[in-house]
């Protein structure tokens, strides 16, 4: 078993490092390089030998699977891109419809093209009734999926997705393939989803729909709820994965007391629960992983994790190199990684004490049994959620910026709940199929658990400091403190084990020194002003001591949501309260972050201007603003918001035909204009109407299009400094026309694309 873990890993770390480290061309060269490697295990002996053999060939195997997979899958996408054909290809889902396009998954069958896994893109209605198995023709234009705005994206194909085609015509269904049948797991997903919203309530389907299939299109439309769950630690339990699986597996085990039997019973219900949850490959990951698991006693076996995780790790690569960049992936790997290495020695200890504490033999009398089965379960999930989070937490932190701290707590006490939710809800949707009435009275006693999950999540997610995000702050050197003072600790243990008081007392201490210094900053800083990367939008931060503001939040061309960005820079300095939340308008890269930030950070006002009653963003961003309890200023004249020390002048005009805001923000005699996207007329109409001040900054207009920043406008100001907020676009912002004007002011030109953050420190 030791050999074949050897082989898995050696050839999963070859795949790995031709991914992130080596350009494709070199791909042979190391391939032949481990190969010619290999005749070094000539010069050893016994297992020595075997193993360097098994290292080398293993390797050279993964670096060609690698070079394989580039000349036939990524190369052939890449020769296509940005051209335009007719193609024939079959569904293998079902439609994703969005507000403004729909997008369903594809396989390429045609002659003309390689028979490559594609996304689909339609504007229109064209895609709503596919069913998995349809063939279609269609006239799009074809782009590469590694490539996303303007960069390389590994995403599309770790989901062995290649290509992205654009319908650029009509879309012809010519009819069903001949095994069509073989996609009844996506039909069947989708019946338990159209299920799940019958028998739960309203408030709960969101939720219990993402636990059970993973599907979480829902949940995430529920900002205030995923928020929570992100600050809580517990947006892992609607990632359907191995603990999914573990569920069903420990559930039988309950029932069925002979491990054999309970082994061979658990086997076809994990993979019968596989098509319930649509087939995605992190439930066929799990679902092979404790497959390998549950056959150890049929098959009168050891049980090996770590051989079983590489094996699995190994295939997986094998059917797609490219899923070494699946975040997902990586995630629930490492999370598995540190359950098979780290959870036994946690558990150990605290099943021992426990033990110790209704002295020996089996607890006897229902209260002392009851006290057992609760402190050894919330052992087994404490110990779970530390081995989990040793290997996730950095990979987290590269993705995502932030750690959970409460995720420990929060996940110790609603692990029954989800279990319990998981088991109920999957038995309400089964049953919902077949008689209704009977569903939803098991759904109605599942979403008392998810109550209890929901208000659970959201009052830790209150806590101050629940999660700390470590991007350009002291968090992130406290991390790497911790685990450099818990490795220090394993490496010099004393003989009777590790003791975990010490590193964990010296975490604590450090964590609330670093907790002080950034309270202690917030509340002697000076002023700030941060224009945030957004990508193609603009987000503006202002801050003066503790007071915070923040216009416009929005923004396109970047994989962050706008919100998601500015909350974190703001949580990340320890600023989780935003005086005032100010719109110039309500176009999408201008606001499609706002309800993202107002559910991660509490926002007290919010300014807005008296138009676009037609979009429904503006619609959505009210609603959530009466459920967040934000006060909520409609502007239709000119007006002052003074937010101790931040001093911004509102000032209403039209923009694009409808009602829009410019803002002049002082502080310490530092003066900004924002402008938003107000064009010429509008400029001209500013400045006819008002008297500026000389100013410092400039944030220039519509992200320097050549019909904005006029150099009227720009001589009136005197500004010392302009900042662009734009990114990848097809619009050519910003144009020439801008930055030769700023040129001719004199001022000196700052790039959200060039440089990214941009914080402007006001002293005095």
């Amino acid at each position: 078993m030791r050999k074949l873990a050897t082989t898995a890993a050696a050839f999963s770390a070859a795949v790995f490092v031709s991914h992130y480290f080596v350009p494709p061309r070199f791909y042979i060269l190391c391939a032949v390089i481990f190969a010619a490697l290999s005749f070094s295990a000539l010069f050893l002996k016994g297992n020595m030998r075997t193993r360097v053999l098994l290292i080398m060939i293993s390797a050279a195997t993964g670096f060609s699977v690698s070079f394989i997979s580039y000349q036939y899958r990524i190369l052939p996408a890449l020769e296509l891109s940005e051209s335009g054909m007719f193609v024939t290809a079959k569904v293998t889902d079902y439609p994703e419809v969005h507000e403004e396009y729909s997008t369903v998954t594809v396989k390429l069958t045609g002659d003309n093209v390689p028979h490559l896994g594609a996304l689909l893109y339609s504007f229109g209605d064209e895609l709503r009734e596919l069913e998995p198995g349809n063939i279609i023709k269609a006239d799009v234009k074809l782009k590469t999926a590694g490539e996303r705005y303007g960069e390389a994206f590994s995403g599309n194909n770790a989901e062995n997705i290649y290509l992205l085609c654009y319908l650029n015509g009509e879309l012809e269904v010519t009819g069903k393939g001949a095994a069509a049948f073989l996609y009844f797991p996506k039909t069947f997903a989708k019946s338990i989803k159209e299920a799940a919203a019958k028998v739960f309530s309203e408030d709960t389907a969101p939720l219990m729909t993402a636990l059970l299939t993973g599907d979480t299109s829902k949940l995430y439309q529920d900002t205030v709820l995923y928020a929570n769950m992100a600050e809580a630690g517990v947006l892992h339990v609607v990632a359907v994965s191995g603990m999914n699986v573990a569920f069903l597996a420990g559930f039988i085990s309950l029932i069925v007391r002979r491990k054999k039997l309970a082994s061979l019973i658990s086997i076809p219900i994990v993979w019968i629960f596989v098509p319930f949850a649509g087939g995605t490959p992190s439930v066929v990951r799990a679902a092979f992983m404790i497959t390998t698991v549950l056959l150890a006693p049929v098959l009168r076996r050891e049980s090996d994790g770590l051989t079983s995780l590489a094996a699995i790790l190994a295939l997986m690569l094998l059917i797609n190199p490219a899923a070494c960049a699946s975040v997902s992936l990586q995630l629930s790997f490492s999370a598995m990684l540190g359950m098979i290495l780290i959870t036994p020695k946690i558990y150990k200890p605290l099943y021992q004490k426990v033990h110790s504490i209704f002295g020996k033999g089996r607890p006897k009398g229902l209260h002392n049994i009851v006290a057992y089965k609760l402190l050894a379960d919330a052992g087994a999930a404490f110990a779970s959620t530390i081995g989990a989070l040793v290997f996730t937490t950095p990979i987290a932190v590269l993705y995502f910026g932030y750690v959970s701290l409460i995720g420990i707590l929060v996940n110790v006490l609603i692990f029954w709940a989800v279990s319990a939710a998981f088991i109920l809800g999957g038995i309400a949707c089964i049953l919902g199929l077949i008689w209704l009435p009977m569903g939803i009275g098991i759904g109605t006693l599942t979403s008392i658990l998810a109550r209890y999950m929901i208000a659970l999540v959201e009052i830790a997610a209150s806590v101050p400091y629940a999660a700390v995000y470590v991007k350009g702050n002291y968090f992130g050197w406290w991390l790497a403190l911790v685990y450099i003072i818990f490795v220090i600790c394993c490496i010099f243990k004393r003989k009777e084990g590790f003791r975990p008081v010490i590193p964990i007392c010296l975490a604590v201490i450090s964590l609330c020194c670093v907790i002080f210094v950034t309270e202690y900053d917030i509340n002697g800083a000076d002023g700030s002003i941060t224009v945030v990367d957004v990508g193609q939008g603009q987000s503006l931060i202002l801050t003066a001591g503790d007071a915070t503001a923040v216009i416009d939040c929005g923004g396109k061309g970047k994989n962050t949501n706008a919100g998601d960005a500015v909350a974190g820079l703001l949580l990340g300095n320890g600023r989780d309260k935003v005086d005032v939340l100010l719109l110039t308008h309500f176009d999408e890269d201008h606001v499609n972050g706002v309800m993202r930030l107002m559910s991660r950070v509490t926002v007290q006002q919010l300014v807005i201007p008296d138009g676009s009653f037609d979009k429904p963003i503006r619609q959505k961003i009210l609603e959530l603003a009466e459920i967040l309890g934000t006060e909520v200023y409609i502007i239709k004249q000119d007006s002052v918001v003074d937010a101790c020390g931040l001093e911004i002048g509102i000032y209403s005009t039209f923009t694009q035909s409808e009602l829009s805001l410019i803002f002049l923000a002082s502080m310490g005699g530092f003066d900004t204009l924002v402008s938003g996207d107000a064009g010429f007329p509008e400029e001209e109409e500013f400045l006819a109407a008002h008297n500026l001040p000389d100013a410092e900054l400039f944030i220039a207009g519509h992200h320097g299009s050549k019909y904005s920043s006029s150099a009227e406008l720009l001589d009136a100001l005197k500004a010392e400094y302009a900042v662009v907020s734009c990114g990848y676009n097809t619009y050519g912002h910003p144009t020439e026309e801008a930055l030769s004007r700023f040129a001719a002011a004199g001022m000196q030109v700052y790039r959200t694309d060039k440089s990214g953050n941009i914080t402007f420190n006001i002293d005095g």
